[in-house]
């Protein structure tokens, strides 16, 4: 992961700002190693969820944190069944206190 970024950003010179890194909502190690490993601030989040309910309650907590959900969408990668995935981009306010 550290080694993928240090080549996007450094050899291919693409700007931070214009990089979004995603994490799969159980994965509580990948947000482990963006952060502290390869040191990505969470200014933005892009959170995939298969449970809008928990999505919701999560933003919510999210926007006690000092972000605002910029945008929601429903992605149907299951055509023909009940199972609908949902993904919110969320920013961190600036001058948020938390």
């Amino acid at each position: 992961t550290a080694w993928a970024w240090e080549f996007i950003t450094k050899v291919l010179e693409i700007p931070v700002d214009r990089l979004w890194v995603s994490v799969y909502e159980e994965d509580r190690e990948a947000v482990e190693i963006w952060t502290k490993e390869v040191g990505v601030s969470p200014d933005r989040i892009v959170y995939i969820s298969c449970d809008s309910s928990t999505q919701a309650r999560d933003c919510k907590i999210f926007t006690e944190l000092g972000y605002e959900t910029v945008k929601a969408v429903a992605v149907d990668m299951f055509p023909r069944t009940g199972h609908c995935e949902t993904a919110a981009v969320l920013k961190k306010i600036k001058g948020a206190i938390k």
